[in-house]
């Protein structure tokens, strides 16, 4: 049964990424990192790498509602705090020296 959501879930979340991306991803080109199912509603957490930038989606299904919400995420940048200093990884389109990041 859990494989009926996962499907659906991988279905919305290639949809929403095509809607903000332009792209033309199907549900073949995603996968699942994470899925829950509790009582009637579901959320799962749908990645994939077709293209440039991998976003991940966030699908939660309200059982009650019979609604289905997609989220779409873009990661803007990763940082490691190591004891008490902190090292960033920045990607290359962010200008470290803007008054935006200090």
């Amino acid at each position: 049964m859990n494989n009926d959501f996962i499907a659906q879930a991988r279905k919305f979340a290639a949809k929403g990424m095509n809607k903000c991306n332009g792209t033309a991803i199907s549900a073949d080109d995603v996968f699942v990192v994470w899925f829950c199912k509790t009582l009637q509603n579901w959320k799962a957490i749908v990645s994939t790498c077709a293209f440039n930038g991998c976003d991940y989606v966030e699908v939660t299904h309200n059982g009650d509602r019979n609604e289905t919400y997609v989220d779409v995420y873009d990661k803007q940048m990763n940082i490691c705090f190591k004891g008490e200093t902190e090292e960033q990884y920045r990607p290359k389109h962010i200008n470290v020296e803007s008054e935006e990041m200090k």
